[in-house]
């Protein structure tokens, strides 16, 4: 296909040149238009006479990428004014981007006045779509992130953007318009992150603004609702859209997939925090059902201690047992002893508490002393 170019490059290259008078320009001028609907018939042709759809793609982008190139030089060439020289190239660039639409490379960048075009269409409209959906309540840091990504684009003079893009920025502003102007009486946040969804508006910023919004909503419910809200989005974002060539960032993850994995991620965590709930609780029934002796902490040391000794506690060491004594036996005052006091103890330091200990265990004893005497002298009566 590119071979149906060489007479337009030969004539732009001529095109301008210092030496020449007004009268030769303007016969290029008319060469230019006369190559220009050569071309479009021709183009065509070529096309359809590859002997694969893979040639035949391929041919049509190394032509489209030239034929961006040819324009732009002219198009620099003419000041960046708009004439009927500009006005027929733009002109073959729609129908091309009609009738070839599959095999486009999104990569492709603009044209430098298919920039202009769609620079002036945004600055012109966004302004007032974003005053109307300021009225319709849709969240401010929500249109800040898209005025962010459209400054990125367009506060500079020279095209950055890609094919992909300008398809994204012409449907951005359709369903916005659309939004903006629906009269009918809706749930106008939900439909609006509905519809960057759908689009695709894979901006990082965006999604961390959204997932803010989610999890402040989230958080002014009980836990049961919460699941069910989790759930219900999740459902919600499964069904959205996925036009393969619909997208702002082409290197990441579509803006539901970004979504769906953050939803899950919060409905594993409030599943953790259902059973850690659930584990306090017992924990809490555990505590509150221990032992309350009438100890004190030092007590509590030195009675562990030698009831470990005797063979009293369960454990295959010291450490087990006073795990588990820590667990359910209480001073008076309420507290429980942690394991690392308990498995050492300073007999120099608890002298006193070994001396009241002992005392109430031999008080134990003589309880213990005085039931055996009276079961032995009932069993002699019963002799």
């Amino acid at each position: 296909m590119i071979s149906v170019l060489t007479n337009l490059r030969e004539l732009i290259a001529a095109y301008g040149i210092p030496h020449l008078n007004k009268e030769d320009d303007e016969q290029i001028e008319k060469d230019i238009l006369a190559s220009l609907k050569d071309i479009e018939i021709d183009s065509h042709t070529r096309y359809l006479s590859h002997g694969s759809r893979e040639m035949a793609q391929q041919s049509f982008r190394i032509f489209y990428s030239q034929l961006r190139r040819m324009f732009n030089i002219i198009y620099r060439k003419k000041n960046h004014q708009a004439d009927l020289i500009i006005l027929k190239f733009h002109e073959l660039f729609k129908t091309y981007e009609d009738i070839y639409s599959q095999d486009m490379n999104l990569e492709e960048p603009l044209t430098d006045y298919q920039y202009q075009l769609l620079k002036i269409e945004i600055t012109g409209r966004f302004p007032v779509l974003k005053d109307v959906l300021h009225k319709k309540e849709i969240p401010e840091v929500l249109i800040c992130e898209i005025q962010s990504a459209l400054n990125s684009h367009f506060n500079s003079t020279d095209s950055e953007l890609r094919y992909h893009q300008y398809l994204f920025y012409k449907k951005l502003l359709q369903e916005l318009t659309k939004l903006a102007y629906d009269t009918r009486n809706k749930d106008w946040e939900r439909r609006f992150i509905e519809t960057m969804i759908n689009i695709n508006f894979n901006h990082m910023g965006f999604f961390n603004r959204l997932s803010e919004i989610i999890n402040d909503q989230l958080n002014t419910l009980c836990e049961k609702h919460q699941m069910m809200s989790i759930i219900i989005n999740g459902l919600r974002i499964s069904q959205a859209s996925r036009h393969p060539r619909l997208y702002y960032e082409q290197n990441r993850a579509h803006l539901a997939d970004l979504l769906s994995e953050y939803t899950e991620k919060r409905k594993i965590l409030n599943e953790i925090q259902e059973v850690k709930i659930e584990t306090d609780e017992i924990l809490d029934e555990i505590e509150s059902s221990g032992i309350l002796s009438n100890l004190s902490r030092a007590e509590i040391i030195v009675l562990f201690h030698y009831l470990f000794k005797a063979g009293f506690l369960r454990g295959k060491s010291k450490l087990e047992a006073a795990q588990n004594f820590s667990t359910f036996v209480f001073t008076s005052n309420d507290i429980k002893i942690p394991v690392t006091q308990l498995v050492k103890i300073d007999r120099n330091k608890y002298q006193s508490s070994i001396k009241t200990v002992k005392k109430k265990l031999l008080q134990a004893i003589l309880f213990m002393d005085e039931d055996l005497k009276d079961l032995g002298r009932s069993n002699q009566l019963e002799a």
